[in-house]
């Protein structure tokens, strides 16, 4: 979803230069979306001198989880919400909430909080996304979750308790041949060094 080729940090969200892409066995894409986006992005990997093989995952929303990852119920039709994020793309998470949503013929409002990437929250991080909430279910992403977790307690219990929008990995045929060539060659090399 960002523009090619990437740009390195502090620039661009990229860590390292195509030139890395030498080094890999394979390499999967991720993206929340599916289309000409995905295709094109796999497209320009390949055009790319002694690429490694390339295939797309996409990321769906799984079941929905609480702060601790156990299961959580849905949220109720009708519910408003507040979704508190702090990842580098939060519309995204409102896409993929909306998505989830889609059938509720009442899905109530939502609001974003959207706090900095990366953004290490606080116990007044959590007592303003509480206030702000009022009688809303806070929503968040698992990424989120696991640095609101240590402040669990001060968020409300039972059906008004935060709801985790937890995203599956769903991988294309391409992907998954690939991938297990790449485990079977691993494996391969594993029996091959024990019987050394």
């Amino acid at each position: 979803e960002d523009p090619f080729p990437p740009r390195l940090l502090p620039r661009g969200p990229y860590r390292e230069p195509l030139g890395a892409l030498g080094r890999a066995s394979l390499v999967l894409v991720t993206s929340r979306r599916e289309g000409p986006g995905l295709e094109a992005r796999l497209a320009d990997l390949r055009r790319i001198p002694r690429h490694p093989p390339v295939a797309g995952l996409r990321l769906v929303p799984g079941p929905w989880e609480t702060l601790n990852g156990s299961e959580s119920p849905p949220l109720p039709h009708g519910a408003s919400v507040l979704v508190v994020t702090s990842v580098a793309r939060p519309l995204g998470v409102l896409e993929t909430l909306a998505s989830v949503r889609a059938g509720d013929p009442e899905p109530g409002e939502v609001e974003l909080m959207a706090w900095p990437d990366h953004h290490p929250y606080d116990r007044r991080d959590v007592e303003a996304i509480v206030a702000r909430a009022r009688e809303r279910i806070v929503v968040t992403t698992a990424k989120d979750a696991v640095k609101l977790l240590p402040f669990q307690a001060l968020f409300p219990e039972g059906e008004g308790a935060p709801r985790v929008l937890a995203l599956e990995v769903e991988p294309s045929p391409d992907a998954t041949r690939l991938l297990g060539k790449v485990l079977d060659r691993v494996v391969a090399r594993g029996s091959t060094r024990e019987g050394e």
